[in-house]
This record gives C-alpha cells, sequence and structure tokens, in this order.
C-alpha cells in the first residue's frame, strides 16, 4: 500500500468534515453578534430540540437503512421503510409539539419574552427542510 495514493482522497474527506464546523463556528458568530440575549437564548433552545429530534430520527429510522442497505443488493423495500419510519416519526413529534408548544414554552420559557411559542412553530418547517438531506446521508453512507 503506497501513502502517496491515498494523499488526495484524504484531503476531500478533511474538506469535507471541515467546512461545515467552519459555517457553524461563522453562524455562530453571527448569530451571537446580531440577536439579543433573550431571542439569542430562545433560538438555541429550538435548534436543541431541532437537534435531538433530526437525531432521534436518524436513529430510529436512517441507521437501520445504512446497516441493511449495506448488505445487500435490493436496497428498495429498506429504503421505502426507512423513508416511512422516518416521515411518521417527523410528523407525530410535529403534531406533539404543536399541540404542546404553550407547556413547552411554559417550561423553558416562563418569562415568555424570548418568542420561544412563536419560533417552535417553525420546528415541522425545520424537519420537511432536512428530511431528504438527512436520507441522502444516510443512503451515501
Amino acid at each position: 500500500m503506497q501513502f502517496g495514493k491515498h494523499i488526495g482522497k484524504g484531503i476531500w474527506a478533511f474538506a469535507d468534515k471541515a467546512l461545515p464546523a467552519i459555517y457553524g463556528l461563522g453562524f455562530i458568530f453571527l448569530v451571537i453578534r446580531t440577536l439579543p440575549e433573550q431571542e439569542y437564548g430562545s433560538f438555541a433552545l429550538v435548534q436543541s430540540v431541532f437537534l435531538i429530534v433530526s437525531s432521534l430520527g436518524y436513529a430510529l429510522a436512517l441507521q437501520p437503512l445504512t446497516k441493511f442497505a449495506a448488505e445487500t443488493d435490493d436496497n428498495g423495500s429498506y429504503i421505502v421503510a426507512s423513508l416511512v419510519v422516518n416521515a411518521v416519526f417527523y410528523v407525530v413529534v410535529s403534531i406533539a409539539v404543536l399541540l404542546f408548544k404553550d407547556i413547552l414554552g411554559s417550561l423553558v420559557d416562563a418569562s415568555g419574552k424570548g418568542n420561544f411559542v412563536t419560533l417552535i412553530t417553525y420546528l415541522p418547517l425545520l424537519l420537511l427542510t432536512s428530511y431528504y438531506r438527512s436520507f441522502a446521508v444516510s443512503l451515501l453512507q
């Protein structure tokens, strides 16, 4: 095995993993400088809820797709099952969040100054926009 043959792949892999980190750092510093303290707290809470739901959806539906699709050449049934389970999970969580947004708001933002209840209503839209991206990343793995 010659190390020199794999340097190009290593550089691309590093760039692939470094770009989201650079974007994240830049975004955080931009958001921290522009949003008031209460609104940044609500932003962080909504982002945390989104990341928890996305991670749970990945663990329930997309991680099994990665495992089982790698073991066989016929991926069709695994892909459909994964998409359906992920979609059902996102719909159930979205309905629960919309139904209990006031209770969630009183738990995490008792003063109501951060507009958490208003921002959490956008969670279904965030989940919808990340649905195919998460699926594509999982399938490519």
